[in-house]
């Protein structure tokens, strides 16, 4: 079920993300089979109890290897939506201030929303870009220039 979870994610990501850099985890369940028909071997009963502790080790591992697969690719999506809330924030405190019609903000307005709205998202452009418009909105703040007749 993790496995399948941490595929999901992966395929979501790479639909959502530009490059997003996600590869998939080592397939450890025939390594880990393996060991657990290694358990059947006729050694003694201290020699299986290790042999179990250290398979279960393994599979603390795999499942280990897994979750973190798992977190960077929900991580990549969670991204993509943090910067598109901040976005809404910024674009209402912008239209707030009357400056979401200066020309400067409506281009980055656009821009923005092509990079977060479209698949593949580039996370690193969509970064860029918010950073230069909360800027241009924080300045139209300070300078309280940002109604224009």
């Amino acid at each position: 079920m993790l496995r399948r979870q941490e595929e999901h994610a992966r395929q979501r990501a790479q639909d959502l993300i530009a490059d997003p850099g996600l590869a998939a985890p080592q397939d450890w369940l025939p390594v880990l089979r393996g060991r657990l028909a290694a358990l059947a071997s006729p050694a003694g009963w201290p020699a299986r109890a290790a042999a179990l502790a250290r398979l279960r080790a393994a599979a603390d591992d795999a499942a280990g290897e897994i979750r973190a697969a798992y977190e960077r690719a929900i991580g990549l999506q969670d991204r993509r939506e943090e910067l598109r809330g901040r976005f809404e924030a910024y674009r209402a405190k912008a239209i707030r201030l009357g400056y979401a019609e200066h020309p400067d903000a409506l281009a980055l307005d656009t821009c923005i929303r092509q990079l977060l709205w479209t698949r593949p998202c580039d996370l690193g452009a969509a970064t860029r870009a918010l950073a230069t418009y909360q800027r241009l909105v924080q300045a139209a703040a300070g300078s309280g220039t940002g109604r224009s007749a």
